[in-house]
């Protein structure tokens, strides 16, 4: 958890801490929602923390220190840690970590991902991070479909050339169920979310691994506002 507290905060003594009254109340309230948190799930084994600062810079900093290997974000609500993670924080934090970021803006009914989108550019550099997302997914035995986007672009490879690289990602898929879809549109987002509507899709993952065709197309404001205004869960696949 990321608190609002002054730079010195480790530097102080008991009595000067008191000077800080909501301060100390938070940490009390951070606190309490940790234990509960741990009391509800006695089965997982769980570590809690709170620091200030930069956000950014602390969770990047607790990622390392830790060796965090998947970074979920919640940010469905209109108070506490939401906030934090709310347009550009969101985004930042998928980019600047290189680790998996699942981004959940409402309350799952159930922990269930049965359609699951993968939008790539489909060339061989996006293999190994399929095939990690691969392993992430398949617990849950989804079908995988496989989406293409085409625009006006001038860098948008042919479309057989595209057809015939996620032919290849279908066998890499395999035993899980995978189809393929070429979905043309002038607005990269808005096809994702029309299509994740169209199957009824449960998550919609975005490979961000390179910085060819499609994360030249999902960067900055496309990227803020699928996850804006996606009312599904967004998983970022990025590795270094």
């Amino acid at each position: 958890s990321n608190l609002n507290l002054p730079k010195n905060w480790d530097e102080l003594n008991e009595e000067e801490k008191q000077n800080y009254p909501q301060i100390l109340q938070n940490i009390e309230a951070t606190t309490e929602a940790f234990q509960t948190i741990i009391k509800h799930h006695k089965n997982l084994d769980i570590s809690a923390s709170y620091s200030g600062g930069n956000l950014i810079e602390a969770l990047n900093r607790c990622i390392e220190d830790k060796d965090i290997d998947f970074v979920v974000m919640g940010s469905h609500g209109k108070s506490g840690i939401s906030e934090l993670f709310v347009g550009s924080n969101k985004q930042k934090v998928v980019r600047s970590n290189h680790r998996p970021g699942l981004v959940i803006k409402y309350p799952l009914k159930t922990i269930e991902f049965k359609n699951v989108i993968y939008a790539s550019s489909f060339n061989l550099e996006e293999k190994e991070p399929f095939l990690r997302f691969k392993s992430i997914i398949a617990p849950f035995k989804p079908t995988i479909h496989f989406l293409g986007i085409m625009t006006s672009y001038f860098f948008d490879a042919p479309v057989s050339a595209t057809k015939s690289a996620m032919e290849d990602f279908e066998k890499l898929g395999f035993p899980l169920e995978c189809k393929s879809y070429i979905f043309k549109t002038s607005n990269v987002e808005v096809g994702i979310r029309q299509f994740a509507k169209e199957i009824k899709a449960d998550l919609i993952t975005i490979s961000n691994h390179n910085r060819r065709t499609l994360k030249r197309m999902l960067m900055g404001s496309n990227v803020e506002t699928l996850i804006n205004y996606s009312r599904l869960p967004v998983l970022s696949i990025d590795f270094e």
